[in-house]
This record gives structure tokens, sequence and C-alpha cells, in this order.
């Protein structure tokens, strides 16, 4: 008949776990009596040994009644801690592997790249969980679970810090607040259990651990705050005539203008709407001068209106419009655009002076994505066109027709991103019943220009800028004798 091993079986743990050596040798913990069978034929004890046997198993300071109290709390604890870890990782993944691969900055990207690591940390942390708050047969368990949790809540408090200063609704909303206090429940569980003390090496822990937070609050706040207002968009928009020619066979007037576009920033840009307006210029000349009241003056003022001593209040006609360089278009910096145009004017024309001048409305490449939909326009008189909201009309104007383009668009940084609703791009030109022309960009919530609250802020926020050009003009004596 073969002996039994010598079995020892320790008082029950804090948990309620009692390790187990047989022959001497650690065998294992178990929470149970049958937890216990499976660790002793885990260590090649028979299934048959009679535990209620002293003289093969030796209970030490409890006896086979005393087992874990509240195995169900232990095991909530687990389901929590892993499902959180978990959720961590697929968030920061998701956040992290955007900014990875197609951040327009090298910080931007860094950031990202240490988010997909932390995501990664957090998945194997969610693993070890398992062991930590189970039998705990991995020395850094805890510390892995530890870190996991520190992580989470650095990375989902840094994401709350962002969306606080929007308060807007966006569906990741519904993940990182919940990491966040999860990760407060976590980091008070741990300290309970007293995780550290399993660090292997707690100040290199500590001072590692540390290190990366800071360095990744550094990288997020340099790529989503300092970083897109530290240097600012230039661009120079120039409209000028060239030399008059007279058509030999018409009765017209051949006036060149050209038009410059060029990028003089360190920014690259995106010209998302251009115009240029040629218009001939009337007022009738006084010769005794006009009488030049207080009242004259300040309607002049009020109309934006040229005022002049030998000459009436300034009207425009519209001689030739048209966009300059196609939407979506952009800019490396330094680069420079130039267009060519012809306009004719009737040699008949009532005009004292022709008039030109060109808009264009840029976004800061850095700092936006816009997508391809962007560059498709829509026309309000064709049918099937696509349907694009825009904003109510200005008192006394009545909208006739328009051009628009609109596109989702996206912030070149990804903690933005989820943190924000989605954006459009909304740019149109129109003509009213007056024949009046204009053209209007603005970048919106849910894609309707109507909510204009905070257009100022969100313009500074994707880089908004309008480039001017100085009025050019010519008289027409000039334009009649080249």
């Amino acid at each position: 008949m073969t002996p039994h091993p010598r079995i020892v079986v320790e008082p029950p743990d804090a948990r309620g776990l009692r390790q187990v050596t047989v022959d001497g040798e650690p065998a294992g913990g178990a929470w149970s009596e049958r937890d216990l069978r499976r660790v002793l034929r885990h260590a090649g004890v028979p299934d048959d040994v009679d535990l209620a046997d002293r003289a093969t198993v030796y209970w030490h300071n409890a006896d086979s009644s005393v087992w874990e109290q509240r195995p169900w709390h232990r095991r909530a604890t687990i389901t929590v801690m892993a499902a959180g870890l978990f959720g961590s990782m697929a968030l920061l993944v998701d956040v992290g592997s955007v900014d990875a691969v197609n951040a327009l900055t090298f910080a931007g990207r860094l950031t990202g790249l240490l988010f997909v690591l932390f995501g990664a940390l957090a998945g194997v942390a969610a693993v070890a969980s398992f062991d930590y708050w189970g039998k705990r047969t991995l020395r850094s368990s805890g510390a892995l679970v530890l870190a996991g949790t520190l992580i989470t809540l650095v990375s989902t408090g840094l994401l709350c810090f962002l969306w606080l200063q929007g308060l807007e609704y966006t569906p990741h909303l519904f993940a990182f607040v919940p990491l966040w206090l999860w990760s407060l429940w976590s980091v008070w569980m741990l300290c309970r259990s007293r995780a550290w003390e399993s660090v292997p090496h707690p100040r290199r822990f500590t001072a590692g651990l540390t290190t990366t937070a800071l360095l990744t609050t550094i990288n997020v706040t340099y790529s989503s705050v300092y970083q897109p207002y530290a240097t600012q968009p230039v661009a120079l928009v120039e409209a000028k005539f060239g030399t008059p020619r007279p058509d030999p066979k018409l009765a017209a007037i051949h006036l060149p203008l050209t038009i410059r576009i060029e990028n003089t920033g360190m920014i690259p840009l995106y010209a998302i709407a251009s115009q240029y307006q040629v218009e001939g210029r009337r007022s009738a000349f006084e010769q005794r001068g006009r009488n030049d009241t207080r009242g004259e003056w300040q309607k002049d003022r009020k109309e934006s209106k040229d005022s002049e001593f030998y000459a009436g209040s300034a009207t425009f006609q519209r001689v030739g419009s048209g966009s300059i360089i196609s939407n979506g278009y952009w800019f490396e910096t330094k680069e420079r655009f130039t267009q060519e145009i012809v306009i004719q004017v009737p040699r008949d024309a009532d005009f004292n002076a022709v008039t030109a001048q060109a808009w264009v409305t840029f976004l800061r490449k850095d700092r936006v994505r816009i997508a391809d939909e962007f560059k498709l326009p829509s026309y309000s008189w064709e049918k099937g066109a696509k349907k694009i909201s825009l904003p109510k009309d200005d008192p006394g104007r009545k909208r006739v027709s328009y051009v628009a383009y609109q596109g989702e668009i996206s912030h070149g940084n990804n903690f933005i991103n989820v943190t924000r609703r989605v954006r459009y791009l909304t740019s149109w030109r129109e003509i009213d019943k007056k024949g009046e022309e204009k053209y209007v960009s603005t970048i919106s919530p849910a894609g309707s220009p109507d909510e204009l609250a905070g257009e100022l802020e969100r313009r500074e926020r994707y880089g908004m800028i309008t480039g001017t050009s100085r009025r050019s003009a010519i008289s027409f004596a000039a334009l009649m004798n080249p």
C-alpha cells in the first residue's frame, strides 16, 4: 500500500484563499474544498485522499469548514475590473490609432502612438486582473493592474478636460466619462488591497509611470492647444489691372486682370472659397462741389461709400465675377498661384472708373481635414441636387440662386474629434433679386449653418482666415486712351 503524501493546508488570508503544500513543496491556493481537491490532483495526490484523515492532512489554525466567505464579491470585482480595463484598451486604441497613422504633426503622431501603447498595456492589465484578484501566482500582476488603472485615469482625465472646454454631445462621451469614474473606483480598490507591495522596483515603477503620464499630458497639450495657436497663417491676395487694349472689331476694351495668391506663412493652407469681382464705378461730376453736410457724410460712412467733394455718391455695377481657384485646393508654404483674366468693358459705358477686388478664404491644413465631398458643387436650380441647409436670408435680401459646397471636416487632432460634435464646412456663392453677388463660408455642427452661435470660436479653432486684396482701380479715361 502506497502511503499518502503529507498535506498542509494553511489558514485563509484576508481574501479567504488557503495556501497548500505537499511534501513541503507549495502546490497552490484553494478557495474551497472542491478547489483543494483540484490543487491536490495537479500535485499528484490521488482523488480518493481522505481530507479528514489527520495523519494525511494537517489543517493549520483552521479546520476544513473555514473557506472564502463572499466568493461572489471577488468574482464581481474581477468582472468589473477586467471589463473596465478591456474597455480602456478599446477606447485608447480607437482614439490613438487614428493619430498614430494620420496626425498632421509629429507631436500628434507621437501622442497617438503613446495612446495605442497605453491601450495595449491596459489589455495586458485586464488579463493580469484575473490573476491578481485570483490566486496571485504572478508576482507582477498587481503592478500591471495598477499601471493599467493609473494610465486609464490619466488618459480619460485628459479627454474629460478637453470635453469640458466645449461641453458638446459626442458618442465617445459614454466611454471616457464612465471609464474615468471607473478608474477612480479601481484606484481606491487597489489602494485597499495594497497593490503597490507587489511592485518589484517601486521607485523605478513610480518614476516610469510619472514620466509617461507627464509626457502624454505635455504632448496632448502641445498638439491640441499650444502648437495650433503658436504660429499664425499668413496669405497674400493681389488683384492688379494690366494694360487695356481696344478690340479692333468690337466696341469693347479688353482689360487684363492678374490675380495672385501666395501662402507667405509657415503653415499649409486649404483654399475653401474664392471670388473676384470687377465693377464699374459711377459718380456724377459736380462743378461747384458737393454740399457736403454732416448728414450726407454720415450716410456715406454708413453705406461704406466713397466720398468726393466734386462728385456725387458713387454707385457700382458688376462687370465681371467668378471663382479663382477650386474649393479644397491646398497651398504648401511659399506656394504661389496666378490667374490671368480678361474683362470686356463697353466703350460707351458711363463709368468713370473700373475697380477689382479678390477674396480667398483659407483653413489651416495642419489643424483640419476636409472630406472629399466638399469639392462637389450643388446647384440650387437643378432638380435632384444635394440638399444643403443655408442660413436664413438677411432682412431685405432675397436669395435667388446659389452654388453650395458642403462636407464634413475633422480636427487634425483626434482627441479633439472624440470630444466634439461633428462639424461641417459649408461654402456658397449666391445672387439675389437685385443681382448682387456674395460668397460665404461657415463651420457649423450637425451640417446646419443656422447654428451660428460660437461661429467666431469655431473659426479660430479650425484656423479660418480670409485674405482680401486691395481694391485695384483704373480710370475710364485711361481705358479709352491706353
